[in-house]
């Protein structure tokens, strides 16, 4: 596994999510899970690889504005349409820093 430094726990609240690039030029997107864990997904779509960056939160969902494709928050399945989800990336919090292996992603 090859985790990078993305940001720190400062740049994201519980509950809230922030898009984020990592070195290699993937789009992320993480996800503020209680307890100081960090979730990170794929920041794009999977319906037409429209990007998340101005999706809309909406409770536990995340609502892709291009044509309202929704994910649960805190998996990154797909709630409408059923059957699709975002890419998921391992995660670790060392202190306050986030690191996210934008290699070894599973959906």
């Amino acid at each position: 596994m090859a985790f990078e430094k993305i940001c720190t726990l400062a740049d994201i609240r519980e509950g809230g999510m922030r898009s984020f690039l990592s070195s290699q030029g993937t789009e992320l997107l993480l996800v503020g899970l209680p307890e100081r864990a960090v979730l990170a997904l794929h920041g794009r779509c999977p319906h037409q690889n429209f990007s998340l960056l101005h999706a809309k939160q909406e409770g536990r969902m995340i609502v892709c504005r291009a044509h309202g494709w929704r994910f649960d928050v805190r998996t990154g399945r797909g709630i409408h349409p059923p059957g699709c989800a975002l890419t998921r990336f391992p995660t670790k919090v060392d202190g306050d820093t986030v690191y996210v292996d934008v290699e070894s992603g599973t959906r």
